[in-house]
């Protein structure tokens, strides 16, 4: 029964390590520094200055988890055995900052903050700056995800998600006050948060510590991407896009519906007065295929041509309990993962040939910026 027992958190701690050093688009790998833009792809790093239509190769190789702090950015090098790494924004100065292997890497304060895969996933932290400090242990308990807005830490043990001040030691943490098991990923933007709890996506606002959504999606998450824009992310192809008013949905009575004139098996909803769509539902249509919707009011009028076209009447809250919600389109094919957002710009890799495109949110159009190597 010991062996037994051994044998299964040795597993559990293999899946842990795993986890925290799979590459997953939770975390965005293009970032806007003044008038530049820095996107890792194919493990390096590129600048590039839109006003100049100029771009250059910042760092060849070893690029993963990139994130910005004091003019400098740091990453899990994958050249040097997953240690933290730095370089200058200029592209001077690269140097080991921590000689651990590190995941999830997340500035707040002074701080740079990481997982160490080789203190069995525990929360380290190390001081940024011109002369980094030696890297000092956080928690005690394991740490399955992190993420930082406004100089303040959130992370998960896999129970519960604390809020953690600047400077603070694990005492010092706060637990959030709803129920959070499971959370794998976690992003935070403007306030909201997306976390992944067994697969699913789930939502809730830090400013008031609401949990909101629970699933945001159907199916499992595997790509995503939480922005000050809304949650961006690929399903068969297709990129898509929800509102960030998904956030300040308080209540299924402050949401409006239409009919989708692009697609009568969906109805768009908007959230608390929105002028653009929030996100997506299909239509329940009794068995049958939906073919004419229209709303008047709380109800949800559907013809299904399987009934001979007699309509059917639904109440709009009933649409919402078969959590079937999903994004508006931004591209109808082509994006295999969303990787990130700069100014106007959506960055993914597109489906066919792995190569990193872009396209601007409005009149969108896929264009090359990178090819594959």
């Amino acid at each position: 029964m010991k062996r037994f027992a051994c044998v299964f958190l040795a597993l559990m701690m293999l899946a842990l390590f795993a986890a925290c050093g799979r590459e997953t688009s939770a975390q965005s790998a293009v970032l806007p520094v003044e008038d530049s833009i820095f996107f890792a792809f194919g493990g390096a790093l590129y600048r590039e200055d839109p006003a100049k239509s100029t771009r250059a190769r910042v760092l060849s190789s070893g690029v993963s988890g990139l994130i910005l702090h004091g003019g400098w950015f740091y990453f899990v090098d994958t050249d040097q055995d997953n240690h933290l790494s730095r370089v200058r924004t200029d592209g001077t100065g690269r140097e080991i900052f921590v000689e651990l292997a590190a995941a999830q890497p997340q500035p707040a304060g002074d701080w740079i903050y990481f997982i160490n895969r080789d203190d069995r996933g525990r929360l380290y932290r190390a001081r940024g700056g011109e002369e980094p400090g030696a890297p000092e242990r956080v928690t005690k308990r394991v740490c399955t995800a992190l993420y930082a807005e406004d100089n303040v830490l959130f992370y998960s043990d896999g129970k519960q998600i604390f809020r953690l001040p600047p400077d603070a030691a694990e005492d010092g943490a706060t637990p959030l006050p709803f129920q959070s098991s499971g959370v794998k990923q976690m992003q935070l933007a403007g306030g909201n948060a997306i976390a992944v709890r067994g697969g699913r996506l789930s939502a809730f606002r830090l400013t008031d510590e609401t949990f909101l959504l629970d699933p945001v999606l159907p199916g499992e998450a595997e790509d995503w991407l939480l922005t000050a824009q809304g949650i961006f992310y690929s399903q068969e192809g297709q990129l898509l896009r929800l509102s960030p008013d998904i956030f300040s949905v308080a209540s299924k009575d402050e949401v409006v519906y239409e009919a989708d004139p692009n697609d009568p098996n969906s109805l768009l909803a908007y959230a608390n007065g929105s002028r653009t769509p929030t996100y997506r539902v299909a239509v329940p249509a009794g068995g049958g295929d939906p073919w004419y919707v229209t709303v008047r009011g709380d109800s949800v009028f559907c013809a299904a041509k399987s009934d001979d076209h007699v309509f059917k009447e639904f109440l709009a809250t009933e649409i919402d309990v078969l959590k079937n919600r999903s994004g508006t389109i931004v591209l109808p094919l082509g994006c295999r993962r969303v990787v990130g957002v700069a100014g106007e710009h959506v960055y993914f890799i597109a489906e066919e040939d792995g190569s990193l495109q872009r396209t601007k949110l409005i009149n969108p159009k896929a264009e090359l910026v990178l090819e594959a190597k």
